[in-house]
Order: C-alpha cells, then sequence, then structure tokens
C-alpha cells in the first residue's frame, strides 16, 4: 500500500524521552506549485516550519509535553518518488511542563477530513502529557481545562504549518493525510487536507513506548 504521491512530503516528528523511550508522530504535507519538495533545501525549510508551529516555549511542546521528553528532530523525507532527499531540524528542546505521565501514555489528536469511511481516520498520539491533566488522580480521562488547552495548541499548530511562508510561497504547505486503500482495496493516493481537530478526553495507550521487557 503505497502512500507515495507527487507534491508531497513526509514529515516525521521525533521525540526521546526517559529511559530510553522513544515516540514519533507520522504526518503529511502537499506543497503548492512552485515549492520543489524533492529539494533538499525546500525539506529543511518545511522542517523548520514544522518547529515553528510546535511552538517550543509555548504551545505544543510548552504545554503538553514534559520534560525529560524531547522534540529532538524533525526530519521532512520527499515523498514524490523521484528522490530519497530529506531535510532535518534538530532541536534539542525539553517540554515545558512537569510531572509525565508513564511513556505508554498519549495524548491524542483526532484529525477531521473531508471523506467519510469507517475507522483509520487520522490520529496523532503525542508521548509525554503531565500527570495533574488527569481529571483525577489515577483516572482514566483529561480535565476539561486540560482538553480546551490542548485543542487551542493543536489548533494553533495546524494553522501555524498551513500558514508557514515556503521558499517563499505563502501559505505553501496543507498538513493532512494520504489515503491508499478503501474497503481492504488498493486506490490511488489521494492527498486530504486535515480541517480541524479535536481531543479526545480518554487518556490513550501507545505500549509499545514501554519497550521489550527485560525481567
Amino acid at each position: 500500500m503505497s502512500k507515495v504521491l507527487s507534491n508531497t512530503a513526509k514529515v516525521e516528528i521525533q521525540w526521546s524521552g526517559p529511559d530510553g523511550s522513544s515516540a514519533a508522530n507520522i504526518l503529511y504535507v502537499l506543497a503548492v506549485a512552485g515549492v520543489d519538495v524533492t529539494s533538499t533545501g525546500v525539506l529543511q525549510s518545511i522542517s523548520n516550519a514544522f518547529i515553528s508551529a510546535l511552538s517550543l516555549s509555548q504551545g505544543v511542546v510548552g504545554v503538553l509535553v514534559c520534560n525529560p521528553w524531547i522534540c529532538a528532530k524533525v526530519r521532512s523525507i520527499d515523498n514524490s518518488g523521484a528522490t530519497a532527499n530529506f531535510g532535518d531540524s534538530s532541536t534539542g528542546a525539553n517540554g515545558a511542563t512537569t510531572g509525565p505521565l508513564p511513556p505508554n501514555c498519549a495524548l491524542t489528536a483526532s484529525w477531521s477530513i473531508a471523506s467519510r469511511y469507517r475507522g483509520g481516520h487520522p490520529r496523532s498520539y503525542f508521548p509525554g502529557p503531565p500527570a495533574s491533566a488527569l481529571d483525577n488522580p489515577g483516572g482514566r480521562v483529561w480535565s476539561s481545562t486540560f482538553i480546551s488547552t490542548a485543542h487551542s495548541a493543536f489548533s494553533a499548530f495546524l494553522n501555524s504549518v498551513n500558514t508557514a511562508t515556503i521558499s517563499g510561497h505563502a501559505n505553501g504547505i496543507q498538513l493532512g493525510t494520504i489515503r491508499s486503500k478503501s474497503k481492504g482495496q488498493v486506490i490511488p493516493a489521494t492527498f486530504y487536507p486535515y480541517l480541524s481537530v479535536s481531543v479526545h478526553s480518554r487518556v490513550d495507550s501507545q505500549r509499545r513506548r514501554l519497550g521489550k521487557e527485560t525481567i
């Protein structure tokens, strides 16, 4: 099932956490005409735009992700199929909040697109949410205040990416997903821009982030 599509780039947000834990968010962008996603310089600019959108001193990293989780790097990769080029933007920026939940706990952003189908809708699982954001200590849902804060942060992130100037082009990229399968069948890859975001109230799990059992 190929997600290769012209004028698109794959963006990897790479996180490192305590005790050797790690996480990654995989996203896609569609570039406007005149923005060459095969160029390493353009891909570097896309990575820089994501770093800016993450708002390292506030926003997503600052209020949603806890120290000692680190946004280690953003890598943008040519997804057109023409090259294997990529552009990195390394930050090493710690989350600004304290008191993270265990690595398997995640805050989920659910993205809406102009397509209706069963299951599989795009979601992003962000690591290192704070224990103080729980509705009750040891509970399974986030507080309404934290959900509101997270929604504002992710909405600002979406808007920042979509309004970024890339290679001299204002609003040079769109954040979204690529669908290449329907009802179990492979279909031509199609890009769907993210229209809005919602935040799940449940504390979600990414069990693989705990790593292999060692004892």
